[in-house]
């Protein structure tokens, strides 16, 4: 029997998502990009044409479904590959390979399309979290598996709910340990501040930014200029791709990284033939030469984000905003594949993006409906102090250039000897809260200062409380509330003063 070599993780998820087959039909799979994705449809596509089971693969990119025809032709495998093109579809194919959007099409003419589509007993989905692959669902069989594979879990706004659509998630490896195993490179992230949004208007049905709006807020000259100069100096000479929010902004982009000094192009779904034949070209020819190494910089808005593979890539830039966090991961991670001599790639955010949601190898909770994902799964991140980088909330040293955070506890008592060191000079009076920092630091009780504060300014006892409360902590760390007056004043000041 043909096979395809997995990876021993690939393996064991064969056998999960078996597992998962024997109690449903409607099996959401979720492998980080790198894990492997298009050979384990390949190797669960053979294994089922090996029982007798009639396959269908899908995905939504024309190179996506060339990469999938090419993993079957190099084992000898000679699927059924349906394009707008192809004629005389043979519904008797034991494998199948399209487009979700062109089968659609023909389904819609054509009866023998619909039995193909009944006909087969395994229906695999690449990034099944798209929209462009729920129509499958209603004109499969009712006893067919249908499998979606992504790496990213979740729909927002007014999409239809994935709960809707498929049973249950089966989970792969995660991305820290595709990392520590070569799989993919981690990355270096840079973030830069947005533009101001807050009048940006809120597209309820995808859960997203107004596009055509958020477009106007990032085309700015002084922006562009900016990103060129960022890129210079942190990612000079890297081969770099980036993600732009429109075709206008794309091609200006473009332009400034050319008066730069940059040899940069971009590819776009429609032709821009006003700036074609300087900047662009037909999108095969751009990408063959991005991809030898000709070409430092390739722009694009939506094209070369899911399903891009180039290990070459060593720098994202993204200069985009996005609510969604499927389009930020598969924006953001393209620059994951390893390749020789490749120990990371450098992502420059210039929309506030790895703020809000953390580094794309970061792993984040994956739902099927949206109230489960409770706070986000977001994985909080803080800019470095010395090398700038972003890096997760909970790094004490910096991974990269070795600088220490310190903790609450530390800031507090550097801040303490701060004010405790206000008197410069022999004859300046003490103030009081330079003397409550020095009674903190000497590991005097809250309530021994404060009683004593009381007693040195008897004649307003409560206003010294109130300034000395100022920079006290309890022992658990958090401030004191003034309401602790009222307390403190009958209970401890009050027998204190009696003895």
């Amino acid at each position: 029997m043909l096979d395809v070599v997995l990876r021993p993780y690939q393996e064991k998820m064969m056998g999960d998502i078996r597992d998962a087959m024997r109690s449903h039909r409607r099996i959401a799979v979720r492998l980080q990009q790198g894990g492997g994705k298009s050979y384990l449809i390949a190797a669960m596509a053979l294994r089922s044409m090996a029982r007798g089971n009639q396959v269908l693969i899908l995905s939504h990119r024309r190179q996506i479904t060339a990469q999938n025809h090419g993993i079957f032709e190099n084992l000898g495998v000679k699927p059924q590959v349906i394009t707008a093109k192809t004629k005389n579809i043979s519904k008797d194919e034991m494998c199948n390979i399209a487009m979700s959007q062109t089968l659609m099409s023909r389904a819609t003419k054509h009866e023998h399309v619909r039995e193909l589509i009944r006909g087969c007993r395994v229906v695999l989905i690449d990034e099944g979290h798209l929209q462009w692959n729920d129509w499958i669902f209603d004109l499969v069989a009712d006893d067919a598996y249908v499998i979606g594979f992504s790496g990213t879990w979740s729909r927002s706004g007014k999409q239809k709910q994935l709960g809707l659509l498929y049973d249950t998630i089966v989970s792969g490896i995660s991305a820290p340990e595709l990392i520590s195993m070569g799989f993919i490179v981690p990355s270096e992230c840079y973030g830069f501040d947005a533009p101001d949004l807050s009048d940006v208007d809120w597209d309820y049905h995808s859960g997203d930014w107004n596009q055509r709006q958020l477009a106007m807020k990032f085309r700015d000259r002084t922006r562009y200029g900016g990103i060129v100069n960022e890129w210079k100096r942190l990612a000079y000479n890297t081969k770099t791709l980036v993600y732009t929010t429109s075709s206008e902004h794309c091609v200006e982009l473009c332009q400034e990284f050319r008066d730069g000094g940059i040899y940069a192009k971009y590819i776009l779904s429609r032709p821009m033939p006003q700036t074609d034949d300087e900047l662009s070209g037909t999108r095969s020819a751009v990408l063959r030469e991005f991809e030898s190494g000709g070409l430092k910089v390739l722009l694009n808005v939506d094209i070369l984000g899911v399903g891009y593979n180039n290990p070459s890539i060593e720098t994202v830039i993204l200069d985009i905003a996005t609510e969604s966090y499927p389009n930020y991961s598969q924006k953001g991670a393209r620059g994951g594949r390893p390749a020789a001599g490749k120990t990371h790639y450098t992502l420059l955010d210039f929309g506030d993006n790895v703020r809000k949601f953390g580094s794309p190898e970061y792993d984040r909770q994956q739902v099927l409906w949206h109230n489960e994902l409770k706070g986000g799964g977001i994985a909080s991140t803080k800019e470095c102090p010395t090398c700038k980088r972003l890096i997760h909330l909970s790094y004490r040293i910096c991974p990269f250039c070795g600088h220490k955070f310190l903790t609450e506890k530390e800031i507090y008592e550097v801040e303490l000897v701060r004010i405790a060191e206000q008197v410069t000079q022999p004859t300046e009076k003490e103030s009081l809260q330079s003397y409550v920092a020095r009674c903190i630091l000497d590991g005097r009780s809250t309530n021994w200062i404060l009683v004593n504060i009381c007693i040195k300014n008897a004649q307003n006892p409560k206003k010294a409380f109130m300034e000395a409360i100022e920079i006290m902590r309890t022992k658990h760390g958090k401030a004191i509330s003034p309401q602790y007056w009222y307390f403190f004043k009958k209970n401890i000041l009050k027998n204190k003063l009696k003895k």
